[in-house]
């Protein structure tokens, strides 16, 4: 007989079954860790996906100067502009989102009655800020943003902003203009929800902040219905 540690006796059957679940306990434990090493990254996606979401990064948007080198090599400031840009984020931070890119949808603008009408549909990305100096498909774990739109004051044009253009796609527009279009994040592991984003321009410029969104608003009105 052995002596637990309570001062009571273990018997040998008991004995044996104590050390049985142990080695059990341990031989399970074990495998696991071999699992989580030799396929974490894929259970992780299977069990907690990342979770991709769009928001408007600044209401006013940031404005730049736009500069071009005269024939003496020298910057000159030839205009001002003013970008519009989308964050992406993972509210999984630790579950990174792989190969992501924001895709524009679709384009509504107004029809008779003001009411919205479809001009557009496809799928183009957007360019990711900086884009030349960064890789066209991004890991999100930490967030990003990718330019949306911008606007020039002297040139009084708005501009979405995608990688590529497609001749269908009415992109660039003069003076005051209103429309409506889908963007949508995607990963290989997850996409985040199709959101409907407006854009209203009466044409006009001012150079501050608070001006200016009284000129121009970018506001997400919401998800796009599920069907």
């Amino acid at each position: 007989m052995i002596h637990s540690s309570g001062g009571g006796l273990v018997n040998p059957d008991q004995q044996f079954w104590w050390t049985w679940w142990v080695r059990l306990a341990s031989a399970v434990f074990t495998l696991l860790a071999v699992i989580v090493a030799l396929d974490g990254e894929k259970l992780r996606a299977r069990w907690f996906p990342p979770i991709l979401k769009l928001r408007i990064l600044r209401k006013e948007g940031e404005k730049a100067p736009i500069t071009r080198l005269n024939q003496q090599g020298v910057a000159q400031h030839v205009d001002d502009s003013r970008y519009y840009h989308l964050r992406v984020w993972n509210e999984r931070r630790w579950s990174p989102a792989e190969q992501v890119q924001v895709f524009l949808t679709r384009l509504y603008e107004p029809g008779p009655g003001d009411e919205p009408q479809l001009a557009w549909v496809g799928n183009v990305p957007l360019r990711w800020r900086d884009q030349e100096f960064v890789p066209l498909l991004q890991t999100v774990g930490a967030a990003k943003d990718c330019d949306f739109c911008m606007v020039l004051k002297n040139g009084g044009t708005l501009s979405l902003m995608p990688v590529i253009l497609p001749n269908s796609l009415n992109a660039r527009r003069q003076g005051s203009c209103r429309f409506i279009v889908w963007v949508q994040a995607r990963s290989n592991q997850a996409d985040s929800q199709e959101i409907r984003i407006e854009v209203a321009w009466d044409g006009l410029w001012e150079d501050g902040d608070t001006e200016m969104q009284r000129h121009l608003d970018v506001k997400i009105l919401g998800p796009v219905a599920q069907t």
